[in-house]
C-alpha cells in the first residue's frame, strides 16, 4: 500500500497570492500499528512466545523511561535515540525567585537513526483526494486522538484539531462541526474564535 499524503500550505506563506505559497507534504496518519500488531509481528519472525513478547516490551518502555528520568539521551540501536525538553512553568526572569522549582517534563523527542529511515520499504506515495481521510478516521480513532489531546490541554483550537488529524483547514473545520452536532465537543469561545472542549 502506498503511503498516502495530502498538501499543505506553510502557515508563513497565508498571506501572499496563492500562487506564491510554498507546499509541503504531510503524511496522512494510516490506522495506527497497536502493541497486538507488534507483537504477532515478532512472534512469527522468531520462536519467541507472545508472552515473552509483551514482556519485553514492557520491560524496554520501563527502561527508557528510567533513563529518561535520569536525564539521559537513550539509544536503542537500529531505531534511534530518545530525550526529554523540558519547559518552565511560568515566564522566568534572571531575577525570578526558586526557578530551579518551575520546571517540568514538556515531552519526549525522536531522532531516527539512518539505518530506521533506510529500512523503510514502501511501493511508494499516493495524493489522497480531498476530504477523503475525514472519512478514514474512525470514531475510536478520533476519541484516541482527542483523549490523548485533552489529557494534557483543556482546550482545542482549529489548529491544534488539524494538526492532531492531519486534515486539511476545511475538512477540520467540517469535523469539528459534525463532532458539535454530535455531542461530543462543545465550542466554548466564539464563532470566530472557537476554543472546544470535551462533553
Amino acid at each position: 500500500m502506498a503511503i498516502l499524503f495530502e498538501w499543505y500550505e506553510n502557515v508563513n506563506d497565508l498571506n501572499k497570492p496563492e500562487d506564491e505559497r510554498l507546499l509541503h507534504p504531510r503524511p496522512v496518519l494510516a490506522m495506527p500499528m497497536e502493541t497486538d500488531d507488534i507483537t504477532s509481528h515478532i512472534e512469527h519472525a522468531s520462536s519467541m512466545s507472545r508472552g515473552d513478547i509483551r514482556g519485553v516490551l514492557a520491560e524496554l518502555s520501563r527502561v527508557v523511561a528510567y533513563g529518561l528520568g535520569r536525564g539521559q539521551r537513550v539509544h536503542i540501536e537500529g531505531l534511534g535515540y530518545f530525550w526529554i525538553t523540558l519547559e518552565s512553568t511560568e515566564p522566568i526572569y534572571h531575577a525570578t525567585p526558586q526557578k530551579s522549582h518551575k520546571v517540568r517534563l514538556k515531552s519526549i523527542r525522536f531522532q531516527p537513526e539512518k539505518s530506521l529511515l533506510e529500512s523503510i520499504h514502501h511501493p511508494g506515495f499516493s495524493r489522497m483526494e480531498r476530504g477523503d481521510h475525514a472519512r478514514t478516521l474512525a470514531d475510536e480513532d478520533i476519541d484516541r486522538l482527542l483523549a490523548e489531546h485533552f489529557a494534557t490541554h483543556l482546550v482545542l483550537t482549529r489548529a491544534q484539531a488539524q494538526r492532531l488529524f492531519s486534515l486539511t483547514r476545511n475538512t477540520t473545520y467540517r469535523l469539528l462541526h459534525r463532532l458539535v452536532d454530535e455531542g461530543r465537543l462543545r465550542n466554548e469561545g466564539t464563532t470566530r474564535m472557537p476554543m472546544y472542549v470535551l462533553v
